[in-house]
């Protein structure tokens, strides 16, 4: 049963990282045709564009206040997950470590999210040409590149959330990959909070890969910077 369960996870992880990958070529400044721009626009969601849920039906923001929208889910999830977890200790298990089951949930969460997270915060970077020469934000034509007060104010929102979201997820990846022989260590000795404060980073591997996870992460980050570049 529990190799069922970590073969399950591990194959719905693949799969929606892969998705999440597929959505991140979709910010290239291609002309897709069918099915695929059908499947990329059902993709944009997992990268936070709201766009597809047609709230300019009802108001038109302008594009910093949406963008900022988009770069407040993650602390927003990451406020209510916090919040789940104090309830729960209040109200079923009081033996429960907040700080622990945070870390551990948070950390899967952020690093299922990771492709989309920084996608998003890089938005702002990923222009297309005018025959004119002049360049616009792919996300959203009407701002342009390097002119515009719009596209300032966006570059300033992704520069805080990159620090604010991006940094510490990337942080705390390399502080588990880092301290792995120290965690592995304690727990002979019976302290296993480390190892299960970083269960997220290390379950997916074999003790002697348990620094694949950086791997990963490193190649996410790369994948990103293709539309960028």
């Amino acid at each position: 049963q529990p190799n069922s369960t970590l073969s399950v996870s591990v194959v719905c992880g693949i799969c929606f990282m892969s998705m999440q990958t597929m959505g991140t070529f979709s910010t290239l400044a291609l002309e897709w045709f069918e099915p695929l721009r059908s499947i990329f626009a059902s993709l944009k969601l997992l990268s936070f564009d709201l766009e597809m849920l047609k709230f300019s039906c009802f108001f038109r923001p302008k594009a910093p206040t949406m963008f900022l929208f988009r770069q407040s889910m993650p602390p927003v999830l990451a406020a209510l997950l916090l919040a789940i977890l104090v309830v729960k200790r209040r109200l079923m298990a009081r033996d429960v470590n907040i700080g622990i089951e945070f870390t551990n949930t948070a950390g899967s969460l952020f690093s299922a999210l990771f492709i989309s997270m920084t996608t998003s915060v890089a938005l702002p970077l990923i222009c297309y040409r005018h025959p004119d020469e002049s360049e616009s934000v792919l996300g959203d034509p009407s701002v342009l590149c390097w002119q515009s007060e719009d596209h300032v104010v966006m570059i300033s929102i992704g520069f805080v959330s990159f620090v604010a979201t991006i940094c510490p997820v990337v942080a705390v990846v390399i502080y588990g990959t880092v301290k792995y022989p120290r965690f592995l260590a304690d727990s002979s000795t019976g302290r296993s909070a480390g190892l299960t404060a970083f269960r997220f980073l290390y379950f997916r591997f074999n003790a002697h890969a348990y620094f694949y996870g950086s791997l990963l992460m490193t190649r996410s980050l790369c994948i990103v910077l293709v539309p960028v570049i």
